[in-house]
């Protein structure tokens, strides 16, 4: 019986070789491991034997198994992973460096609208700003005069981050960035600051607001 096993070890690792595919390796673990396998019939062979052979075959045949199973497992393994490389292999190269293609897709229907009053305010003479999503405090609310206990701070209002800054609740956030930039030809030249800040408020949702203050409005 010993020799029937060796023989059944020595016929699996040679056809377990021969596997190229993970259907082959299928066809192989039933013919060897099924209800009608060539293991499985092993211990069904039992029934002849006495008791101290069957005991001492039994565990033969179960090393046999265990070794059957664990050597189709690893070539399942092997399998995929070159069925993964050929996939790779197969795939057409490309060059991340490359220019991208501008001529698909199109734009959403709110940047269309977004572009239109920006060329609008623009004929106007309105400068188009633009500003940080995430804003500080003191950009928020402290520049434009917010107080401590005002609603706007509210956890439920605001989304504050863990570094002590925050997403800004408001288009307003950008309005001091924007005065600092164009005070000094309002001071010194009497030119009136006239911007918008096109913006999706993080909070609060506001509409695109239209800033125009006048050189009389503002003394230092």
């Amino acid at each position: 019986m010993s020799e029937q096993i060796t023989t059944l070890r020595q016929e699996f690792a040679a056809r377990l070789d021969a596997v190229t595919s993970i259907a082959e390796l299928e066809e192989i673990r039933v013919e060897y491991l099924g209800k009608k396998g060539s293991v499985t019939a092993l211990l069904k062979s039992m029934k002849d034997l006495s008791g101290e052979e069957k005991k001492a075959f039994g565990q033969e045949v179960n090393v046999l198994k265990n070794e059957v199973t664990e050597a189709i497992a690893k070539k399942t393994e092997t399998l995929k992973q070159e069925e993964l490389e050929r996939e790779i292999q197969a795939m057409p190269e490309f060059d991340v460096t490359a220019p991208p293609v501008l001529d698909r897709g199109s734009y959403h229907p709110i940047t269309l609208v977004q572009r239109e009053c920006e060329e609008v305010f623009k004929s106007m003479g309105f400068a188009v700003e633009d500003y940080s999503e995430i804003v500080t405090d003191y950009e928020c609310f402290e520049a434009l005069n917010i107080p401590k206990h005002h609603p706007a701070r509210d956890m439920q209002d605001t989304y504050y981050l863990t570094n002590g800054q925050l997403l800004k609740s408001h288009t307003s956030a950008a309005q001091n960035a924007i005065y600092k930039k164009y005070s000094k030809a309002l001071f010194e030249e009497g030119k009136p600051i006239k911007a918008i800040f096109p913006a999706d408020a993080s909070a609060t949702r506001q509409p695109m607001p239209a800033t125009r203050i006048p050189s009389s409005r503002w003394r230092a």
